[in-house]
């Protein structure tokens, strides 16, 4: 087997390269290879978060595509904290204040996230192939390094909105995407597949 990284020879059953320790995984059986859908640019907004990115629509899955991430409201009882104790007591309050900022932010919402959480992110590499039909709708996805996915069994409830838009509410979050135009398109795409589309 030769290593896709580094192009070494490895033995055919080899777990992982010999030389550059690169792990041959079995690419993951993700967006498959029936008919799908894809929007450039969506706008999903969850638990406080917006990701922007592509996102594909499957027989049996949505890939939301990560070309940014921002938080809507930040950790701001630190923030609020530490700048009331630095300009109480000059540069050491606003050290002190600094590091009673992130230990408070960081009891308030456990570990300091960068991202959100509730979603498991996998690499855009292991998928890119499957779609391939769907690059020139969405090109962005190759320069996306991550992804997450919801599957249609997760799924409790899709409503397209009054002027575009979609919600999709699963066992254990709500997420709101905009930025989907083509409803009509989208609604017999969906209903066709036996997502739990509301009407």
């Amino acid at each position: 087997m030769e290593c896709p990284k580094c192009k070494a020879h490895n033995a055919d059953d080899a777990a992982c390269c010999s030389l550059c320790y690169e792990t041959f995984k079995a690419k993951p059986k993700s967006a498959g290879g029936g008919p799908m859908m894809a929007f450039g640019s969506a706008a999903t907004s969850f638990e406080g978060w917006v990701v922007t990115g592509p996102l594909v629509i499957t027989e049996k899955a949505f890939y939301f595509f990560i070309k940014d991430i921002d938080k809507l409201e930040g950790g701001a009882y630190g923030e609020k904290i530490g700048s009331r104790l630095g300009g109480e007591f000059g540069l050491v309050g606003g050290i002190l204040g600094g590091v009673a900022g992130a230990m408070v932010d960081q009891a308030a919402e456990g570990e300091p996230q960068y991202r959100p959480g509730k979603v498991v992110y996998e690499q855009t590499s292991g998928i890119v192939d499957q779609c391939q039909k769907v690059l020139g709708d969405a090109p962005d996805i190759v320069s996306c390094r991550e992804y997450f996915a919801f599957q249609k069994s997760e799924m409790q409830e899709l409503a397209l909105g009054f002027l575009g838009g979609l919600s999709v509410k699963t066992r254990y979050l709500t997420l709101e995407v905009a930025g989907i135009d083509a409803t009509d398109k989208l609604s017999g795409f969906l209903s066709m597949r036996g997502y739990p589309l509301q009407k």
